[in-house]
């Protein structure tokens, strides 16, 4: 007959530890995780460089054409294209004599102008008779023009031209006179006009420099 279990002996010292095992096969894998939540938004990053120019594109297509545009208002009216003259030809029938320093000068020819801005010419034909062609004959010759002076001179039996231009402004209505006289004493020049044009040719605008 079997008899009693013995009481429990006392525990033994620990043994000493064994190798480690081989490594043991790869597990599967394991079921994906979810979604984690956003993270906050991080700090704006400092501006780039600015990148260079590109490369300019071709010309567009021309666009059609535009409605037309209503008319301007009337420009004024220009102020040129006029002319006022007044002429003789040559001719000593009837020439008047010009004066002398000690006479004065004779207005040789005048028109009346309208206020504008005016082209001025004067030719004035002039014959000296005072005697042959020596040069104490020669008689020394000054004609004004709306306030300029011109000079020239004749010789004794010659006849002479003088000619002048000049641009005129005038701010009212006025009349242009040339005037003409010799550069000697005496009561008599002994010279005489034989034929002389003034004309005057309004112009839009005049500047004097």
């Amino acid at each position: 007959m079997k008899g009693d279990t013995g009481a429990t002996g006392a525990q033994g010292p620990q043994g000493v530890k064994g190798d480690t095992g081989a490594t043991g096969a790869q597990g599967a894998q394991g079921v994906k995780g979810d979604t984690g939540a956003t993270g906050a938004q991080g700090p704006q990053g400092a501006k780039g460089d600015t990148g260079a120019t590109g490369a300019q594109g071709p010309q567009g297509v021309k666009g059609d054409t535009g409605a037309q545009g209503p008319a301007g208002p009337a420009g004024t009216g220009g102020g040129g294209g006029s002319i006022i003259e007044t002429r003789r030809s040559f001719d000593l029938g009837n020439a008047p004599q010009i004066g002398t320093n000690d006479v004065g000068e004779i207005t040789v020819a005048s028109i009346n102008v309208p206020a504008g801005s005016y082209e001025l010419y004067f030719t004035v034909s002039l014959q000296n008779n005072n005697g042959a062609a020596f040069s104490d004959n020669t008689r020394d010759i000054y004609c004004d023009l709306d306030g300029d002076r011109l000079f020239g001179s004749v010789a004794g039996s010659h006849d002479g031209e003088l000619t002048w231009h000049k641009a005129s402004i005038h701010g009212v209505a006025a009349t242009i006179s040339a005037g003409c006289s010799v550069n000697n004493g005496g009561s008599s020049s002994n010279v005489y006009v034989g034929g002389f044009t003034l004309t005057a040719v309004s112009v839009g605008s005049i500047t004097i420099q």
